[in-house]
């Protein structure tokens, strides 16, 4: 039991990740059932508002580097990642369903619940993951339907008002009020601290069991060649974002910390716009959300074992 334990907290992301995923495919019911209650929004919210406990006040000889990361941030999300999908999907030939659903992920901006708590548990600045994953979903409203028009010769449209103050209500204010909650009750943060820290990868797990619950029977029309090239289009596309990003903010004097919260929340990609965008614009594409999804938890799969190999090495 103890071995266990012990293997349990040292891989605690890639545990919660796996069981949330294999209980949502074996039993889907109870996590559609909770759906129905939207639990999502307000587990997002106690994410941020748990993330926002330890951020930093920023002082002014930062914000050259803030700038910087997310500047590369921005290139690598909105940039680079279509670019990279687009000719990942060309190589492995994908046509129709499959072509359309894998530009759809990689155009997307920063994932908002995986990207912060991964790069914390990489010995990454929380600071500058909530300010790279808010920036950067914020300026996506506007980029999303550019890329997506011209990747996919199909006009694209987002309401943007509704989005932005969503953004605002899920994650701006959620960590404004964590970091108020620190400034008001340091002793209380400082006392409870695992508790801040483990919270967050629980709820992670709740989100992604719930929202797997509701894909449960496009994910069993996966195949196990789709599975496989799938998962290896993923592979390519998202690890060559991350490293480049990470190389590139060491190249650039970015502190260490910094690099490994900007390569990782930029590399990752959001699944909620994906779904929304693709019921909205996409949905005759039926098993387009299958190359989403499976890119959508690779991408979480790989980050946590090089979390756990970078707080090693840093160790």
């Amino acid at each position: 039991m103890n071995k266990a334990l012990e293997f349990i907290k040292k891989n605690n992301i890639i545990v919660a990740v796996v069981g949330a995923t294999l209980l949502a495919i074996i039993l889907p019911a109870p996590g559609q059932k909770l759906s129905q209650y939207n639990l999502i929004s307000p587990l997002i919210i106690l994410v941020f508002f748990c993330q926002g406990t330890g951020v930093t006040p920023i002082k002014s000889s930062q914000l050259k580097q803030y700038f910087k990361i997310l500047m590369i941030g921005f290139i690598t999300s909105q940039v680079a990642a279509p670019i990279l999908g687009y000719a990942c999907a060309k190589a492995f030939n994908w046509q129709a369903d499959s072509f359309v659903g894998f530009i759809l992920i990689c155009a997307m901006a920063p994932t908002l619940v995986s990207g912060t708590i991964i790069s914390e548990q990489a010995g990454g600045n929380r600071t500058a993951s909530l300010i790279i994953t808010i920036i950067l979903n914020i300026a996506a409203v506007f980029t999303v339907p550019l890329i997506l028009s011209y990747s996919l010769d199909k006009e694209v449209k987002l309401e943007v008002l509704p989005l932005l103050l969503k953004l605002v209500k899920l994650v701006l204010i959620p960590a404004v009020l964590g970091y108020l909650f620190r400034l008001k009750r340091e002793s209380t943060v400082q006392k409870h601290k695992d508790f801040f820290k483990y919270l967050p990868i629980f709820l992670l797990a709740a989100v992604i069991y719930i929202s797997m619950s509701l894909q449960v029977e496009t994910i069993k029309q996966l195949t196990l060649s789709m599975l496989a090239e799938y998962t290896l289009g993923s592979i390519i596309v998202h690890l060559i974002l991350l490293y480049a990003c990470y190389y590139t903010c060491i190249a650039f004097k970015t502190d260490i910390a910094s690099a490994k919260s900007t390569a990782i929340c930029c590399s990752q990609k959001t699944i909620p716009i994906t779904i929304a965008i693709w019921t909205a614009e996409f949905s005759t594409f039926s098993l387009a959300l299958l190359p989403a999804i499976v890119f959508h938890l690779t991408q979480i799969y790989c980050d946590g074992m090089i979390a756990k190999k970078w707080i090693r090495s840093s160790s």
